[in-house]
């Protein structure tokens, strides 16, 4: 059985179905990385960015942030077929006004103009890791889950898990007042969780020259400012930009999300009989049934003409919301509110008035 979530996201693997999230002993959720070949066919619209990130999120293999200076309502519209998902990522992007840094544990959704800043920080603070002692380079490593309820502050977060570090940070207070959503997040190393949320400051915490504390001392660490483009190009020179209508894509070293688009169109092939779907959407009539029709394999056939003589219009949004159902009762909860008629004919999906 194979379902469409809400229509949203498909994602198809040249190898085979895409593997389930693992749960470990420890309770905590490992979200498995997209093979080589992973593509993603998604028909969006009208979609909020703050609800478009979690999905993002299980395809790509790793959190996606979405900054706290982009508007998590911001509506995201998208038709992709056989996509890679850093092109997905970056057309994303571009509807939000923003940027995207893909980085080896995060996908950062920020504006324009800071992702190659992020990814730089992200190489800079893994040289200065990998400088220090065992001791402290297995304590900015140790991975754990971190969650919080909405409406925590940023400031008591990181104070808490500097607590529970046994550390101090030094220069929280530099940070504004904010109320942050509520987020799950997988297992992700201690020095990453940390600048998880600096970076919506445009802070991180500097491990360079860093020792071990004497007397029973926590061991202190100072926030400090993300340095600014001018050592983007010293600190990550494996740092790849693509450039689109204004929108910045910055893929740090040892992030890749995928190989190249394949060269030739993809085929589209039709669901099995036994299929059931699932959707929940707001869209315009034709737009809604080309896409269904695609999924399907099949062409549209829409009498336009008809549907004006009824007083139908082909870009009337129809609202539906249906789980696990077979294709005839999909197609029936999208036609039937209009009072209208499908069948399948030669290939073809037929949609017109009752007669």
């Amino acid at each position: 059985m194979i379902a469409a979530v809400c229509w949203l996201l498909v994602v198809s693997m040249a190898d085979g179905v895409a593997q389930p999230a693992a749960k470990a002993r420890d309770g905590s959720v490992k979200v498995p990385r997209p093979p080589r070949d992973a593509r993603i066919t998604a028909t969006w619209t009208g979609i909020e960015l703050g609800a478009l990130g979690g999905r993002l999120g299980e395809v790509c293999g790793r959190p996606v942030v979405i900054d706290r200076r982009i508007d998590p309502q911001s509506r995201i519209s998208l038709v992709a077929t056989e996509m890679a998902p850093d092109a997905v990522l970056e057309s994303v992007a571009r509807q939000a006004g923003a940027s995207c840094a893909i980085l080896p544990e995060v996908i950062r959704i920020t504006p324009q103009g800071t992702a190659a800043r992020l990814v730089a920080a992200d190489v800079r603070r893994r040289r200065e890791i990998s400088a220090l002692p065992g001791t402290l380079r297995d304590l900015a490593t140790a991975r754990a889950p971190w969650s919080w309820p909405a409406g925590t502050t940023p400031r008591d977060l990181l104070s808490r898990l500097a607590t529970d570090s046994e550390l101090e940070l030094l220069g929280l207070e530099q940070l504004p007042h904010d109320h942050f959503p509520a987020a799950n997040l997988p297992p992700l190393p201690l020095a990453d969780r940390l600048d998880l949320l600096l970076a919506h400051f445009d802070m991180r915490v500097a491990w360079k020259s860093v020792r071990l504390p004497q007397n029973g001392q926590p061991l202190c660490l100072n926030v400090v400012p993300i340095d600014g483009p001018a050592a983007q190009r010293s600190d990550s020179p494996d740092a790849t930009e693509n450039v689109h209508g204004g929108t910045v894509v910055v893929k740090a070293p040892g992030s890749r999300l995928t190989v190249p688009a394949p060269q030739t169109a993809p085929t589209t092939q039709a669901a099995p009989a036994g299929d059931t779907f699932s959707l929940t959407v707001a869209a315009p009539l034709e737009q809604l049934l080309i896409t269904v029709a695609m999924r399907l394999g099949l062409d549209l056939k829409l009498d336009r003409e008809q549907l004006r003589a009824k007083g139908i219009a082909a870009g009337e949004i129809v609202r539906v919301e249906i789980h696990d159902a077979s294709r005839d009762a999909l197609l029936d909860a999208i036609v039937a509110p209009l009072d209208l008629v499908w069948e399948i004919r030669a290939g073809a999906l037929v949609v017109g008035p009752r007669p």
